[in-house]
């Protein structure tokens, strides 16, 4: 028996994908109307169709090419901040001779990327266990 927030949630879904079937319906036509205008323009003036043509490869690499490099600025800030936490956790020596160690080892085994991570989550924790104490 189906609740309604799940009902009302499939509603919502078919509502998203019969509009974007919509708007991909109006691409085409969009694109099969405008392409023989562009062929036209193109034969026509064929430097300034040239010319606008590079114009727009140089604005598209140039924006792909600043985007991929946040990404990595972004990753290797992430990966500072970890590292910093890990050594002032558990001490350069140990971070560097041992976890780095652990962790280059499950990489080469090659697992997917979220199992290496999860086993290595595991190693730390485990690591990171203080021994118990008994009390006097």
């Amino acid at each position: 028996m189906t609740n309604q927030p799940e009902i009302q949630f499939q509603a919502l879904e078919q509502q998203i994908i019969s509009y974007t079937i919509l708007a991909i319906k109006q691409l085409v036509v969009l694109t099969q109307s405008s392409l023989p205008i562009l062929i036209k323009f193109s034969q026509t003036q064929p430097t300034l169709f040239f010319i606008i043509a590079i114009f727009l490869i140089i604005y598209f690499s140039w924006k792909v090419i600043t985007n991929i490099i946040t990404i990595v600025k972004r990753l290797i800030f992430g990966l500072m901040i970890v590292s910093v936490i890990l050594i002032s956790l558990r001490g350069l020596d140990q971070f560097f001779n041992y976890d780095l160690v652990y962790l280059f080892q499950l990489v080469k085994q090659g697992q997917r990327h979220g199992v290496v991570l999860i086993k290595w989550v595991d190693y730390l924790k485990e690591m990171m266990k203080l021994p118990e104490t008994t009390p006097n």
